[in-house]
């Protein structure tokens, strides 16, 4: 549920090794895009943004090796992610 990805860019300004996203609304890939085209080219290689459910993104393994997950708002959606975290 990452949205465009504001808080997952603002994240990568903080010595983040790397930031995935991911939400289901196809919307929200073009808007993306256009935040990340603002930012410096190291943190644009530390974001990446995949257009799929929370549900698909952990099947997929997305949030391997992740030391901090940023939920927000925290959803009732979530359904077995929530079960995972």
């Amino acid at each position: 549920y990452a949205g465009a990805g504001l808080i997952g860019m603002s994240a990568a300004l903080h010595k983040c090794e790397w930031v995935r996203m991911s939400d289901e609304n196809p919307s929200n890939v073009a808007a993306f895009l256009r935040l990340k085209n603002r930012l410096a080219p190291e943190l644009k290689r530390k974001c990446k943004y995949e257009g799929m459910s929370a549900e698909e993104a952990v099947a997929r393994g997305q949030v391997d090796g992740a030391d901090v997950l940023i939920v927000d708002p925290p959803r009732k959606g979530l359904g077995e992610v929530a079960d995972w975290l």
